[in-house]
């Protein structure tokens, strides 16, 4: 180890860092612990001109999954271990983070946006962006594990637990209601928007809505009184389990767990009625979304924003992918501008868009009339 270091950095001095290289090349081969050919090969070698800084590329799933307890078996240097093979596709971990910090540009330096991508085919994780602004006191939060209220995100399930039981009747339902307030889940806003889901959440009980929650992956707190709130306020969510949860209706029902292991089997059984989740697919399948152009014509959405304005979310997918992103104030505080948040659902067509030819849905099922 060089005493006094700094004094050889090689971007700064140079001659001395290359006379020092030298001077040691020289001691090992008089040691004998190098031969005359090493020796010469190593002086040959150019010394680096210029600091360069360590990658941080996915820096929050690297914190993630060398977290005790795994980090006392996955060490560096330990017997058998060589890294960690993940699932991440670097272009497309690049191409989401390029997009989400163009939503961010007219937002707060406060206010950071996160992304996470699943292959629907294998619940493998594609892209994972805890946090895109690597500045400021809470760029090191991983926010698609922190959890909070995602509002509206949650509506689906809740209709999807009325259908799946045929409480009442899918025609009723998509006619009266779903394709309203699933399709646009602004358009009514406040308590007139929530009323129809809160009517919906009383007559299928709230035992059967914690159970249906719980079936697709989100966590239950069996100590909380969740009352007649609990799809809006009281149910906090991380990114991680929403991911899951929607890549659950894109699979036309089949249980998703997301991860990362590219050996690992992510994909549950089947706990939904095919038709039951149609009907919740294409009422997902806005208007909204379509008018933003031929490449969004397949994919579903929805929408929420956490009771204090601190988060907005954004659900997207098709047949092959799920999308879920974020755009808020890691340190909870509220921001009039993610109101609208319009840019969330821009970055969700566009990168969906970029990942090749639109997968169509599926026929609707025989037993769907």
């Amino acid at each position: 180890l060089l005493r006094g270091p700094s004094v050889y950095r090689p971007d700064r001095w140079p001659e001395r860092a290359q006379a020092r290289r030298d001077l040691v090349l020289s001691l090992l081969r008089q040691k004998g612990l190098i031969s005359q050919s090493d020796e010469e090969a190593a002086r040959r070698e150019v010394l680096l001109g210029e600091r360069f800084s360590p990658p941080r590329k996915a820096f929050h799933l690297a914190a993630f999954l060398l977290d005790p307890p795994q980090a006392r078996r996955w060490r560096w240097g330990a017997p058998g271990f060589a890294g960690q093979v993940t699932s991440l596709d670097p272009v497309l971990q690049d191409n989401l983070e390029k997009n989400l910090l163009l939503a961010l540009k007219t937002l707060p330096d406060e206010v950071n946006g996160a992304g996470l991508l699943v292959s629907n085919q294998s619940g493998l994780v594609l892209a994972y962006l805890g946090g895109v602004r690597k500045a400021g006191p809470t760029f090191h939060v991983d926010n698609l594990r922190s959890k909070g209220s995602s509002g509206s995100a949650l509506k689906p399930f809740l209709y999807l637990a009325a259908l799946a039981e045929t409480t009442l009747g899918p025609a009723e339902l998509l006619a009266e209601r779903a394709r309203e307030t699933l399709g646009d889940s602004k358009s009514k806003p406040g308590a007139q928007g929530q009323a129809p889901a809160l009517e919906l959440l009383r007559l299928i009980g709230q035992a059967r809505a914690l159970e249906v929650l719980k079936s697709v992956g989100f966590s239950i707190n069996s100590d909380n009184d969740y009352v007649n709130s609990l799809i809006f306020e009281n149910l906090e969510t991380s990114m991680l389990e929403l991911a899951g949860a929607y890549a659950t209706l894109a699979r036309g029902g089949q249980v998703v767990r997301p991860g990362f292991d590219p050996k690992g089997q992510y994909l549950g059984p089947q706990l939904f009625p095919q038709q039951a989740v149609c009907l919740i697919n294409q009422s997902l399948c806005s208007e909204r979304a379509k008018s933003k152009g031929p490449s969004a014509e397949a994919l579903a959405f929805e929408s929420g924003l956490s009771p204090n304005q601190s988060g907005a979310w954004l659900a997207v997918y098709d047949p092959a992918h799920t999308l879920i992103l974020w755009l808020g104030d890691p340190s909870g505080q509220s921001h009039q501008g993610l109101l609208e948040a319009a840019g969330l659902l821009e970055v969700g067509v566009k990168f969906m868009g970029e990942l090749g030819p639109k997968t169509l849905w599926p026929e609707a099922p025989e037993a769907l009339e």
